[in-house]
């Protein structure tokens, strides 16, 4: 589970800080991977590298919505409406635009919250 902290203006022009809290199940990373090309890793190196923002968009934020969602004790909660509603916030705006403003955040997200190094799937993807 990869918890963030993230500081934003609200729409009340009041400074917030919030935890934000993004997991996948094994069950839920076969599901998001699944989606995209064989090589995986590969994918995301060719949209990155080819300034493809738009498709890389896309995928983060498919990976933000599947992942996110409310601790609550031992419990972790999850569903459509919980992202949607997380879509709408200033909260989802200022974690995007952390995420998007430099490579390495970007890599670091996707590496904690899918548990795998994208380096790592794509050498072992080639030697299989």
């Amino acid at each position: 589970m990869l918890k963030k902290t993230v500081t934003f203006v609200d729409f009340e022009n009041e400074k917030q800080t919030e935890d934000l809290y993004f997991h996948l199940t094994k069950a839920e990373l076969i599901e998001f991977v699944s989606q995209y090309p064989d090589d995986f890793a590969g994918y995301i190196k060719k949209i990155s590298s080819s300034g493809s923002k738009g498709e890389l968009i896309n995928m983060f934020r498919n990976l933000i919505m599947k992942s996110y969602g409310q601790k609550d004790g031992p419990k972790f909660h999850k569903s459509a409406e919980i992202s949607e509603e997380f879509s709408h916030t200033e909260a989802y705006s200022e974690l995007f635009l952390e995420l998007f403003s430099k490579t390495e955040n970007l890599i670091g997200f996707f590496n904690a919250v899918l548990g795998v190094d994208i380096e790592q799937l794509a050498a072992q993807q080639k030697s299989n």
